[in-house]
């Protein structure tokens, strides 16, 4: 072999093992197809909302389509709402046994009452909702709340907290504190009650069901809801008068796994997911204020009456409602369920993301 033949065939052996070496290295790198996800491949969705809900369309709805996007379409979910694979109180018993794959735990509160914490009056203003909702979805994804799903075998995917309960009336408008005294409020659950109480309200715990035909006869006064709550029910047109300045306490949405379902999932998919996860609380709370603005403009434009409270007013609020943080915790407690540390750290939570509370 000649010379120039020799250095030839040299050079290319060398060429050969430096790129074997890259590609053993992971210095030359092919980026892997996604992996598939073990059978069944269309995941159930159990939800309480329609779909006309914003819940639904600022959260699942665009949870699913992007998890659809993101992994080119090996990871599909489909939705069923209006309670139609499980009730309201039953879908987390349904993710837990897999009965379901994915829900909505509103309901899960007996299991999970950490989570009402948000409930409480007076935490934060609507407009500060995205903060409110940073603060939640962290508390939701590690930490104690975190933990007891992953006890139940449920894995979070992501939570964020609804808009306040303000005061919506029929006849009388609410202009001050003062004028909510002795009004009969159509009220739900067991915070909400003792908050319009503490107001000088008179709570009347009742059904949704009813409400519309207790509005009309006068049995209430007046409803405590979150503003974009108002417009899909029957008694919308009722309403006449509204002040949105109680921030009387939101109320927690958290969607959940089934957590063998997960863990079955490849890792790289489950990778997709947590980042779809991490931005879900925000584009949710976004899509919520979106949807409250344009509804106080309609509610102005039918000519309902709107109000909110001074900062003085506000301020009275909060000190009157301050009890009902302290007896929450505390009725925790008594149940060896740590009420005061999570109170602690969703203040604590929410002064990180810019909200003042005391």
């Amino acid at each position: 072999m000649k010379g120039y033949e020799r250095a030839f065939a040299i050079r290319g052996k060398i060429y050969w093992v430096i790129l074997s070496a890259l590609l053993l290295t992971g210095l030359f790198h092919v980026q892997p197809a996604l992996s598939a996800p073990p059978a069944p491949k269309t995941y159930r969705v159990a939800d309480i909302y329609p779909s006309t809900h914003p819940i639904y369309l600022g959260s699942i709805k665009w949870w699913i389509e992007e998890m659809d996007a993101r992994t080119k379409g090996l990871f599909k979910a489909q939705w069923f709402g209006n309670a139609t694979l499980a009730a309201g109180p039953d879908i987390a018993k349904s993710v837990i046994d897999g009965t379901v794959h994915i829900g909505n735990c509103l309901y899960a509160s007996p299991m999970v009452p950490l989570q009402d914490v948000v409930a409480l009056p007076k935490a934060f203003e609507d407009n500060q909702l995205v903060a409110a909702s940073k603060a939640f979805a962290r508390m939701v994804k590690s930490g104690l709340i975190n933990d007891r799903y992953e006890q139940l075998g449920i894995k979070v995917l992501f939570g964020y907290t609804t808009t306040n309960y303000q005061i919506f009336t029929t006849k009388k408008p609410v202009l001050t504190l003062h004028d909510l005294k002795g009004l009969k409020i159509r009220t739900a659950g067991t915070t909400l009650p003792k908050t319009i109480a503490s107001l000088g309200g008179v709570p009347v715990n009742m059904a949704m069901g009813e409400a519309t035909d207790a509005l009309q006869k006068g049995v209430v006064d007046g409803i405590a809801l979150g503003v974009p709550s108002i417009k899909p029910y029957p008694f919308y047109d009722l309403i006449k008068c509204a002040n949105i300045g109680f921030s009387l306490g939101g109320f927690p949405i958290i969607y959940g796994m089934n957590k063998a379902a997960w863990e079955a999932l490849p890792a790289d998919i489950r990778s997709i997911m947590d980042q779809v996860n991490e931005a879900a609380p925000v584009h949710a709370a976004e899509y919520y204020l979106g949807v409250v603005k344009g509804d106080l403009q309609e509610f102005q434009g039918k000519k309902m009456r709107v109000d909110i409270l001074t900062a003085a007013e506000k301020k009275q609020v909060a000190a009157q409602v301050a009890p009902i943080w302290r007896e929450w915790a505390a009725s925790l407690e008594a149940k060896g369920i740590a009420g005061r540390r999570i109170v602690e750290d969703f203040k604590s939570g929410l002064r990180q993301n810019g909200v003042a509370i005391q």
